[in-house]
């Protein structure tokens, strides 16, 4: 009898036991205990000498109540990257710079990060030492720094992206110009750095790319985007077809009689394709045309959140990157089940949850999906002349209401944040060799320019 007891309660027990962990290797177990009711955003005031000062505002979103805290007022307050244990990290035109939130306190990091790519936990930017340029990660669990490796300074790219697993760092720089009689266009060469072993590589032939004419800068390079560990995405140009007389001509067709010489009043009309490059092989594939006027129309690839997968975004539209069936899928996901619709010119752009309309507005700009998908943030503009001003709206699609934040100026680059992220860390990190710290907080820090 007593054997059959113990066994009985040792058979309870394991149960028990058995239960704890499927519970917590269950699908949602960890995110159900994580919230996301805050996140932070910058606002806008008018400052002295006409210039504007910018206010890192806490938001703090309840069934109940809508609170916001003023957390740091200054010129030098950028628009917040992330926040990780009670430090907010901002950038803007003062560099990189950390704000305490339970204190208010900043203090700057880097005069400058440009180029950089942001990851979980860490920064990593191209700093330019004399003749070399050093590879730096910032940490954000070490509060340090350190240089990962230096080369010549012969590149100088305007992004950079560092990969899934951070082994590798990539970016696209102008390697040559055509000459003038050259049907081909500005080649730019893609540069890959190992991270974990410290070399430099191209991986591939250089790509050609021709920026849209109504661009700044007609040499720039095109954008590049991780698919996975080993795949970047990036956008290449090529002459496709020939425009003359309100008619489209391939260019390898003659046009009548003399030929060439109505083809040399053509203009020339370019087709981009997004392409994908495993820079561990160097083989280059064709994922799709974009189809957009390339010669008017910027290209923009980013990812999803929270699911990180592919988009890019061209003349309004927005289209998944299927990159293993090598195909372009329109598709107007932003995270989870939200979506947002752009409208044509002159009509206004939508949100949605599922089929269900939330928004409507002129403008719906930046629209932030929280992590565990259940929550969006957007900020919805009415008077197109005036691209600051307008609300900040919030959905929980538990609660089925979407609520406004606050109106107003704003700068609107919105991050979230769990009560996690707002929590001290408890004890100082033990630094290795190459490690250094950042800078100490001070209750005045001079902008440096």
């Amino acid at each position: 009898m007593i054997r059959e007891s113990s066994l009985t309660i040792a058979a309870v027990f394991a149960v028990i036991s058995v239960w704890v962990v499927l519970s917590e290797s269950l699908p949602g177990a960890e995110a159900a205990e994580v919230s996301y009711e805050r996140f932070a955003f910058t606002q806008i005031q008018p400052g002295p000498s006409g210039g504007v000062t910018r206010t890192l505002v806490l938001a703090h979103v309840t069934p109940d109540a809508i609170e916001l805290r003023d957390i740091c007022t200054g010129v030098d307050t950028g628009a917040p990257l992330c926040v990780n244990r009670g430090i907010a990290y901002t950038y803007g035109q003062y560099g990189l710079r950390a704000i305490d939130f339970s204190t208010g306190l900043s203090t700057t990091i880097a005069k400058t990060i440009r180029p950089y790519a942001q990851v979980p936990g860490r920064f990593y930017s191209l700093q330019r030492q004399g003749e070399v340029t050093a590879v730096r990660v910032y940490d954000l669990e070490k509060r340090a720094y350190r240089d990962i490796m230096s080369f010549s300074d012969e590149y100088s790219p305007r992004r950079i992206a560092v990969s899934p697993g951070e082994r590798y760092l990539a970016f696209l720089t102008l390697a040559d110009l055509p000459a003038e009689d050259d049907d081909g266009g500005p080649l730019h060469e893609l540069t890959v750095i190992d991270l974990k072993n410290g070399t430099l590589s191209h991986p591939c032939a250089p790509i050609t790319y021709w920026s849209p004419s109504v661009a700044s800068r007609p040499t720039d390079s095109p954008p590049c985007l991780w698919a996975d560990a080993n795949t970047l995405l990036t956008v290449q140009s090529e002459q496709g077809e020939i425009s003359f007389s309100g008619q489209v001509i391939p260019v390898d067709v003659p046009s009548g009689p003399a030929g060439e010489a109505e083809i040399a009043v053509g203009i020339p009309s370019l087709i981009n394709r997004i392409i994908r490059i495993n820079v561990a092989t160097g083989d280059v594939q064709e994922v799709g045309p974009i189809p957009a006027n390339a010669e008017f129309t910027f290209a923009r690839l980013r990812t999803s959140k929270p699911d990180d997968l592919p988009y890019m975004e061209a003349d309004r539209i927005s289209y998944y990157v299927d990159v293993a069936n090598c195909d372009l899928i329109e598709d107007d996901h932003v995270g989870g089940a939200f979506r947002r619709l752009r409208g044509e010119s002159g009509e206004d752009d939508h949100v949605f949850h599922a089929e269900h309309r939330l928004d409507s507005a002129c403008t719906i700009n930046k629209m932030r999906v929280a992590p565990d998908t259940q929550r969006a943030v957007w900020f919805a503009l009415d008077l197109p002349e005036e691209p600051y001003t307008g609300f900040v709206r919030y959905y929980d699609c538990r609660q089925g209401l979407v609520r406004t934040v606050v109106q107003g100026h704003l700068e609107w680059y919105p991050v979230w944040i769990t009560e996690e992220d707002l929590s001290p860390d408890v004890a100082p990190c033990t630094l290795d060799d190459g490690w250094l710290p950042f800078n100490d907080f001070a209750s005045e820090v001079s902008p440096q320019a």
